[in-house]
């Protein structure tokens, strides 16, 4: 009677870095699953190369999330709301490729499964390309002409927001000296002016 093959042991490194993703992101199984085949399949080199380790912290978080909503108006005149997502998932080798997926399954999870997928078939076509992935949890599926077009353009619109209008606040648990660098550094992107160095209050840890 055959049996089926048990999955391979992880490196030590690679186990914590898994076991961190899954504490930090317990109900995304479609990401775990990806991040967990990726390592299984790297065992062999992280063995021999335990060095190369050090990188898999990096691979596995987003560089950055984005998520807004998404209204349009369908042809009877009335205003419809949908989440819009971009996974920004890693920009180490050139800037963030991968499409964008409109379905009604689409979440978070599917999207960053995607785009760390994306980082590695990239990767591998050997161009300058780093790997990214987008959607909306909106269904084309009945919707006329006119109204994809409005839900693209509303979505393109969210997508690309005009300069920041929400600068960081000091809050309760936060030192005095981090708010201020956070601060100093916001403003000086929205200025298009190299950011100074932060002054620390002597305020910091109240």
């Amino acid at each position: 009677m055959a049996t089926l093959a048990s999955a391979p042991a992880l490196a030590p490194a690679a186990e914590q870095v898994l076991s961190d993703l899954k504490r930090k992101n317990p109900h995304e199984s479609e990401f775990l699953q990806a991040v967990t085949e990726v390592l299984e399949t790297l065992t062999p080199l992280l063995t021999q190369k335990p060095h190369l380790a050090a990188v898999l912290p990096a691979l596995v978080v987003p560089e950055r999330i984005i998520t807004f909503r998404v209204p349009w108006l369908d042809d009877a005149g009335a205003t419809r709301i949908n989440t819009g997502y971009r996974v920004q998932f890693n920009s180490a080798i050139g800037p963030y490729k991968g499409g964008l997926r409109l379905h009604p399954s689409v979440n978070l999870s599917i999207l960053k499964f995607l785009g760390f997928e994306q980082i590695l078939k990239n990767s591998l076509t050997t161009l300058p390309l780093g790997g990214g992935k987008g959607g909306a949890d909106f269904d084309p599926k009945g919707k006329s002409d006119a109204e994809v077009m409005r839900f693209c353009q509303s979505f393109m619109t969210a997508l690309q927001p005009p300069p920041p209008t929400s600068p960081p606040a000091t809050s309760a648990s936060a030192a005095a000296r981090s708010a201020t660098s956070s601060a100093s550094t916001s403003a000086s992107r929205a200025s298009g002016a190299a950011p100074s160095p932060a002054r620390v209050s002597s305020t910091a840890g109240l």
